[in-house]
C-alpha cells in the first residue's frame, strides 16, 4: 500500500518539479580590484532564450573595452548592461576594463532571465 501511494505522490509532482528544473544562471566576480573586472557565468539547461546582465560601477568611470561589447553604458549613473541572446549552457566570461581600479565592494550585478519553462522572472545577484 505504502508503494502504491508513493508511485501516486511521485506522479502527481513530477510534472510540476519538471517546471521548475534547475535552470538558472549564475555569476561571480573572478576579478577585480584592477582596472579590469571579469565575471564568471553560468549556465544551467535548459538555458533561457537570453538573459540580462547589468554591473553597477561607480558614476563617472569610462569603459576602456569590454568582451563582448555592453548593450548599454551611462556613465552617469555607471550602469552596463549586456544582452546575452541564446546563451549555451555551461560556462561563459564577461569582461570589462574601466579607466580607473575598482574593488568587488564598488561593484554591484544581476542576472535576469525568464525561465525557459514557466515563465517567470528570475532575478540572481552576481557573487
Amino acid at each position: 500500500m505504502k508503494k502504491v501511494i508513493l508511485c501516486l505522490l511521485l506522479l502527481f509532482f513530477w510534472p510540476i518539479s519538471s517546471l521548475y528544473s534547475d535552470t538558472s544562471v549564475t555569476g561571480r566576480y573572478v576579478q577585480s580590484g584592477s582596472n579590469t573586472i571579469i565575471i564568471q557565468l553560468n549556465t544551467s539547461p535548459p538555458p533561457p532564450a537570453a538573459f540580462i546582465v547589468q554591473l553597477k560601477i561607480p558614476a563617472g568611470l569610462q569603459i576602456k573595452s569590454a568582451s563582448p561589447d555592453p548593450a548599454g553604458f551611462n556613465s552617469k549613473t555607471g550602469s552596463v548592461k549586456w544582452l546575452i541572446k541564446q546563451p549555451q549552457t555551461g560556462a561563459s566570461k564577461l569582461s570589462i576594463t574601466t579607466s580607473s581600479p575598482i574593488g568587488i565592494p564598488g561593484l554591484k550585478g544581476e542576472i535576469r532571465f525568464r525561465h525557459p519553462k514557466s515563465g517567470r522572472s528570475v532575478s540572481n545577484s552576481i557573487q
